[in-house]
């Protein structure tokens, strides 16, 4: 028998059941192996100390277990554990439910901004305004089919003015997101400027149709915003909302006129 399938074998311990010739193959090696008759010695002595360990353990009795898990304070350290778990199901529970409600509204918000619905886009804007976003255009899918676009400018560009000039914008506009909306246009000489000019809102309608804006700027004011040369002019669409107004979108042209 080789040494390591005796050694198996004595650690398997007695109650195995082996073979007559296996057992008489196993009680001879130790006798001829100085190793395997160390771990037979080490073995025996192993299962000694644990009898001896068991034997010294004191037995509670039945009627003392259940005495002790009777307890108060055991009774009170159970329900704890039952509580304290149940409320940590329940945090996690609720945590998680919160977190896939606000995550299908933010991602029901957003389509609704990005395809130009008017409330979405109010609620976006509401929430960018803390972040100084108040006055970002946002960006409508094309499949939301809201468009507005500057078919004429008179005067043309390059045309030498009147003192106190009047301009009108022709305007092409595609409205779908809301019933209707407001269109205004900034005259500006750069986009940080901060000598601005505002025209009064136009009341646009649900569909596909143009617009004219007419304005006239001052001689001192014309001269302060087209002195440095090209300038332009912003046109916004609005949606009209019952909380108000929101931005939907907005296209700059550019122009440069000779001034008088």
């Amino acid at each position: 028998m080789k040494c390591e399938r005796a050694q198996d074998l004595l650690l398997a311990g007695p109650d195995e059941q082996l073979p007559a010739g296996m057992c008489n193959a196993l009680q001879a090696h130790p006798a001829a192996c100085p190793s395997c008759r160390r771990e037979r010695e080490r073995v025996a002595q192993l299962e000694q100390t644990l009898i001896s360990w068991v034997a010294a353990a004191p037995l509670a009795s039945v009627d003392a277990t259940r005495r002790q898990l009777g307890a108060p304070r055991t009774r009170w350290q159970t329900l704890l554990r039952r509580a304290t778990g149940a409320t940590r199901r329940l945090a996690v529970t609720l945590t998680l439910r919160c977190a896939v409600v606000l995550a299908l509204v933010l991602a029901v918000v957003g389509l609704g901004a990005s395809l130009g619905v008017p409330l979405a886009r109010t609620l976006v804007h509401a929430a960018l305004r803390p972040f100084g976003g108040e006055a970002a255009t946002l960006p409508v899918l094309p499949i939301a089919g809201d468009r507005v676009w500057v078919e004429a400018v008179t005067p043309a560009s390059e045309t030498r003015l009147a003192s106190t000039p009047t301009f009108q914008l022709r305007l092409g506009y595609t409205l779908v997101t809301a019933p209707e909306a407001m269109v205004s246009v900034r005259l500006a000489a750069h986009p940080e400027a901060q000598t601005r000019y505002f025209t009064a809102p136009v009341r646009v309608v649900a569909g596909t149709n143009r617009a004219s804006v007419r304005f006239t700027v001052d001689d001192a004011r014309a001269r302060q915003l087209l002195a440095a040369g090209e300038v332009q002019l912003e046109v916004t669409m609005r949606a009209v909302v019952p909380t108000g107004e929101a931005p939907l979108l907005a296209r700059t042209t550019y122009g440069r006129w000779v001034l008088p």
